[in-house]
């Protein structure tokens, strides 16, 4: 499998935001999913390495007990852990000169990682041409086939977890594709 997708859950929407959890999934655009990768980051850790916006702590004390959940995660781990973790993920389990990194918006998830990783020091573990956006394909399945992937894909598991939210996006990556495929 050569697509990966990320998602991750922020205290923010710029390339600064710390850097709750993150969560990425290998899949092919058939929609089979592959290995799965999820870790939640110590918020001590997160705050410590970006800048909180103040609208998106809002935003998250109106989102429901499971998703707050997050907060009080024993397993978190430092930051710098959880990006080494992801690294060997990548590394082990697909082809880092190869593999497509989906997130959602070209300005969230992919650069908001890439950031992270420059932060530490860390090469990116995938080639900067291979991102890719979730946002774009879902719109071209609406323009160009007059088919909605994020209504047709099933959601499972809790609103603004990164694992749940991953898996929903491959689903909508996976509609698309088979849509504008013909």
């Amino acid at each position: 499998m050569d697509n990966l997708m990320i998602d991750m859950e922020t205290l923010g929407v710029s390339v600064s935001s710390p850097i709750i959890s993150i969560a990425a999934v290998f899949f092919d655009t058939d929609g089979s999913v592959g290995k799965k990768f999820y870790r939640v980051v110590d918020l001590k850790s997160a705050l410590s390495h970006g800048q909180i916006e103040p609208s998106t702590l809002a935003w998250w004390m109106s989102q429901s007990d499971d998703a707050r959940k997050i907060f009080f995660d024993p397993s978190a781990a430092s930051l710098d852990l959880v990006l080494s973790d992801l690294d060997a993920f990548i590394k082990e389990e697909g082809n880092s000169e190869s593999v497509k990194v989906w997130g959602n918006g070209p300005s969230f998830d992919n650069a908001i990682l890439a950031q992270a990783y420059r932060n530490f020091g860390i090469s990116l573990p995938w080639q900067f041409r291979n991102d890719r956006d979730v946002r774009t394909i879902v719109d071209l399945a609406r323009c160009l086939k007059h088919i909605d992937p994020l209504k047709l894909a099933v959601r499972e598991g809790v609103y603004h977890n990164a694992l749940s939210d991953a898996l929903f996006q491959v689903q909508c990556v996976s509609i698309a594709y088979r849509a504008l495929k013909g």
